[in-house]
């Protein structure tokens, strides 16, 4: 009875799994079970669920999905430095997110940047990862870039959306996560059996 419900519980995970990459298409956001830190800086943020988030990126073909696994069962293969089983796909990142350290909720994020967040000699970051770990997606409506006051001027004359890639070096934007969305991506890391991060 039991091995019953274990196997109801990898159908439902599956399920929902495939539901989520099936809605993942370049221009839209993600989240990411994370089973690890990024870095030190995140420890301020650790509680249940934590994730990480980015924008997906396109495949080449208008979707964002390089490849998908037809494997055996129990078989894996290795690809680009990622295990994948059995219907697992490497989805493409266009950019990361970074939380913000001055924002207790978690939920404020800039893009990351390898050259002034990363470490001295690390390898670069990866645009990659296996859809096993999609928890979430969202559009721009549930994480919104916040406009920094040296943007304001240049978002009346033109699109927003322009002033912010002319002008982006002026000053951080940061992009905020709404409540419902973060709690409601923290519960499915939970739901899938996340453990919070080690520190």
């Amino acid at each position: 009875m039991e091995a019953l419900g274990i196997a109801k519980e990898f159908e439902k995970e599956g399920a929902r799994r495939q539901a989520a990459e099936d809605s993942g298409k370049p221009g839209l956001f993600g989240s990411l079970q994370a089973d690890t830190l990024w870095s030190k800086d995140e420890q301020r943020h650790l509680r249940a669920g934590h994730h990480w988030l980015f924008e997906f990126g396109d495949a080449g073909d208008g979707s964002c999905i390089e490849k998908t696994f037809e494997l055996a069962p129990r078989k894996s293969e290795e690809y680009k430095g990622f295990l994948f089983y059995n219907g697992d796909s490497a989805i493409v990142v266009k950019r990361w997110f970074h939380r913000v350290d001055d924002d207790a909720s978690g939920r404020t994020f800039v893009e990351y940047n390898p050259d002034t967040m990363g470490k001295k000699g690390a390898p670069p970051v990866e645009l990659l990862f296996n859809s096993c770990k999609l928890r979430g997606v969202f559009s721009a409506e549930k994480f919104k870039a916040l406009v920094p006051p040296a943007l304001e001027g240049a978002g009346r004359t033109r699109t927003r959306g322009a002033a912010v890639r002319e002008l982006q070096g002026v000053s951080e934007v940061r992009h905020l996560l709404a409540q419902e969305t973060d709690d409601d991506v923290r519960h499915v890391c939970v739901q899938a059996g996340a453990t919070t991060p080690s520190k």
